[in-house]
């Protein structure tokens, strides 16, 4: 071997190759004085725990052996073994062969390992980045950059001067915004103009509708930081509590709307409070699940990638957990497209009707848009950070928009005209209803139903 080097870090060799080797064994320079590390590398020994209890005696016997100080010596001697045990190098045989004082300043460090990933990944990607910058075109920077990549997990955080943390800092702002927005225009419904257009249903029921979709918009938050398990849960969470929410009031007032006169029914439209709390107690029992850990957090490493985690279904039972909530809210939803559509020849009912169907059609093909990326592999975490974000945007916009802001928008465009009941008429029902007593204007307004709403 040719001795070019003023160091070299190598492993330790048996005696024959060390003869040849023109150069001494010392512990490694630290950045502190008396401080160094060097990696221990090797076989471990260990005995199973599900060993059978016939061959356990036998596995203690021979592992007792192995560790033994006398067979320890005896392979220090012949192949230069390093050992554990360190009295061992008080041993004078052993001192004529190895540098024993060198032996004892050794300072050693376990090899990292982890759940995720081979140590040896990692070690051979920051040989290569190194030897780009050495005999390669690669500027140190970037080299270093690559390596630094590799030593931690990468995440969207409002803490960077990077592009996406800016992108992700006006999204936070954003979602406050809309949110305070949303709670804003519930101030609408106190208004004598705009009063009108709410009179669907009741004031308290698109307080909690509107409620509802600020729930599901606060799920923006738990994209943010260090994904968690809680974090993979909670996301859930609040898609089902928000949306039972956001629908419950109007599919209580689709089933009032109904000329049913069955148990059920009845009990529904007298005891709308108790219908609520068993829709979200139903949510809470369904939720419970959860505690089986229906997430794990797993690590994506894709090469020149840059390292992230995200959430992955644990297993088949959390597939089915997930499943039955998916297919239980879309039942709901269909339910109420078929109300919608048998109320549909109901004049005084139109104008609400044809709103939430939209509503209804942007809930449902949300739902199912973020049931499928719990199988989509992101390979880049800005991405997923972006899709899981524009797609809760999109839902909450677009249901509020036409569940409140179309109301208030068409209430505000509207000029105010005298009301002069001229006519009255009545409409046949397609769905069975009994006809309500409908009263226009002069302009051919709709300004008094018997139990709907007036159409200005």
């Amino acid at each position: 071997m040719e001795s070019r080097a003023i160091f070299a870090k190598f492993y330790t060799l048996t005696y024959s190759v060390l003869k040849k080797i023109p150069y001494s064994m010392t512990p490694l320079p630290g950045y502190k004085e008396g401080i160094s590390g060097s990696i221990i590398a090797g076989y471990n020994i260990g005995i199973d725990g599900s060993i059978p209890k016939e061959k356990l005696e036998a596995s203690i016997i021979a592992f007792k052996f192995l560790s033994s100080k006398e067979i320890q010596r005896k392979y220090s001697l012949i192949e230069n073994l390093v050992t554990g045990v360190t009295s061992l190098y008080d041993d004078e045989e052993i001192c004529k062969r190895i540098n024993c004082e060198s032996m004892k300043k050794v300072q050693l460090v376990g090899r990292p390992s982890s759940n995720y990933y081979q140590i040896s990944d990692y070690a051979t990607k920051i040989e290569n980045y190194i030897y780009e910058y050495l005999y390669g075109s690669q500027t140190a920077e970037k080299a270093l950059e690559k390596v630094d990549d590799l030593t931690r997990i990468h995440y969207v955080s409002l803490n960077g001067n990077d592009l996406i943390s800016k992108l992700a800092k006006i999204n936070f702002l954003f979602v406050m915004f809309l949110s305070c927005l949303m709670l804003g225009s519930l101030l609408c419904l106190n208004s004598k103009k705009i009063k009108p257009y709410f009179s669907y249903l009741p004031k308290s029921s698109w307080i909690i509708s509107v409620l509802g979709l600020i729930v599901v918009l606060s799920n923006c938050y738990t994209t943010l930081g260090p994904v968690t398990s809680e974090k993979c849960h909670l996301y859930v969470i609040l898609l089902v509590f928000g949306y039972t929410l956001n629908i419950m009031p109007i599919f209580h007032q689709y089933i009032v709307d109904l000329p049913l006169e069955d148990v059920v029914s009845k009990w529904i439209k007298e005891n709308k409070l108790y219908f609520f709390i068993s829709l979200i107690l139903f949510d809470c029992l369904l939720l419970s699940s959860f505690s089986l850990k229906v997430y794990t957090v797993d690590l994506v490493m894709i090469a020149e990638r840059k390292i992230f985690e995200t959430c992955n279904i644990r297993n088949a039972i959390g597939l089915l957990v997930l499943i039955f909530l998916m297919l239980l809210f879309l039942l709901v939803i269909l339910i109420m497209l078929l109300i919608s559509y048998l109320e549909w020849g109901h004049k005084t009912l139109i104008y609400d009707i044809k709103i939430f169907i939209i509503a209804i059609y942007s809930d449902a093909f949300t739902i199912l848009l973020l049931f499928i990326l719990n199988f989509i592999p992101f390979e880049n975490y800005i991405l997923q950070y972006l899709v899981k974000n524009a797609f809760t945007l999109m839902s909450v916009i677009t249901s509020y928009i036409f569940i409140i802001g179309y109301r208030i928008y068409k209430s505000l465009c509207k000029k105010e005209v005298k009301r002069k009941p001229i006519i009255t008429s009545e409409f046949k029902s397609t769905s069975g209803l009994k006809p309500p007593i409908t009263t226009f204007d002069n302009s051919g307004n709709v300004i008094k139903t018997q139990n709907m709403i007036m159409i200005m």
